[in-house]
């Protein structure tokens, strides 16, 4: 949480503004200048001149697993919409315009009320609907072995059920499922939940291969 509870905040903020930044393009490392009027790109030009050496001009960051920023902790009831922009707009000022609200395991009834809450949040909101793209479930589907679990509470995890994956599908309104430390095969009644089947933080074991031929769309994080 900051220090202090956030003013309220006005919704569009700091959307129309005029100017213009003249730095080296991230990729070419050519110098140009970025316009922009009432908050809308106007031009976008090579310049002779050299900018600051310390001013860099590069597409935005998505980042696929925020738990809170700038003092504001997503795993706590309660949140406001101030303290969810307060962090979006920490977020988007040091470079990250696109990201995932993340979740971590706790009591399956507490996971799911967050959820909901931040998605009554998010909804009426232009500006939230623009940065939190979509939700990170990391849990409680995750392996227990010793080694994968790090921060999460074993005590809260388990196997998913068509009934987990209907309530999750509800809440969430979109649906991609995580198995962290092994591959966890799913019910076919739970596969055909699925919009995609995501696997993550694979351990670089036999069964890794085995879980490959299992058929997840989408792996990341392996090791």
């Amino acid at each position: 949480m900051p220090n202090s509870a956030p003013e309220p905040i006005s919704e569009p903020a700091g959307r129309h503004f005029s100017g213009e930044l003249c730095a080296r393009h991230w990729a070419t490392r050519q110098p140009v200048c970025l316009r922009w009027s009432e908050g809308i790109l106007t031009a976008f030009d090579p310049v002779p001149r050299p900018p600051p050496s310390d001013l860099w001009l590069a597409p935005p960051l998505v980042d696929l697993q925020i738990n809170g920023y700038a003092g504001v902790d997503f795993q706590q009831d309660g949140l406001t919409r101030d303290e969810l922009l307060y962090a979006a707009r920490q977020l988007r000022a040091d470079g990250c315009t696109r990201w995932l609200l993340t979740l971590i395991t706790d009591p399956w009834e507490n996971m799911m009320a967050r959820l909901r809450h931040f998605r009554e949040l998010r909804s009426p909101s232009d500006e939230l609907r623009q940065a939190i793209v979509g939700w990170h479930i990391e849990g409680p589907f995750l392996s227990a072995e010793p080694g994968f679990c790090g921060a999460h509470d074993p005590a809260c995890m388990c196997d998913p059920t068509p009934a987990h994956l209907d309530e999750l599908r509800d809440a969430a309104g979109t649906l991609y499922a995580e198995a962290t430390g092994k591959y966890m095969p799913l019910p076919a009644e739970v596969r055909k939940a699925l919009l995609a089947d995501f696997v993550g933080d694979l351990s670089a074991l036999p069964g890794a291969a085995t879980g490959a031929e299992a058929g997840p769309d989408l792996s990341v994080s392996r090791g």
